[in-house]
């Protein structure tokens, strides 16, 4: 798409881009600032995601929540408490387990 985008023909009118090609379309000048929109009431944590170099160019399709769930049982065997903190031992637990079988 970007080639087509820089030949200037036969691009979409309406393209929906992922947050990681963000940087690249702004940096082509190819995103309007979007902040002056009627999207005033928006929650700032995802809104802000789509701000590159102080210019609001994307807005959140959406905003979902995330769960962790896993075995105890398995953890347990593996010598993991499964009320350890997530953050400091997610990756720790996932190696400890990787290769085991329930």
């Amino acid at each position: 798409m970007l080639e087509v985008i820089e030949e200037g023909k036969g691009a979409p009118n309406v393209a929906a881009v992922s947050l990681n090609w963000l940087g690249v379309f702004a940096e082509g000048g190819w995103f309007v600032d979007v902040a002056a929109s009627p999207f005033d009431d928006m929650v700032p944590g995802p809104w802000g995601v789509g701000e590159v170099g102080g210019k609001q160019l994307a807005v959140p399709l959406g905003i979902f929540p995330a769960g962790l769930w896993y075995r105890a049982d398995l953890l347990a065997n593996a010598g993991v408490e499964s009320d350890q903190a997530m953050e400091d031992t997610e990756a720790a637990m996932i190696r400890k387990v990787e290769g085991l079988t329930p």
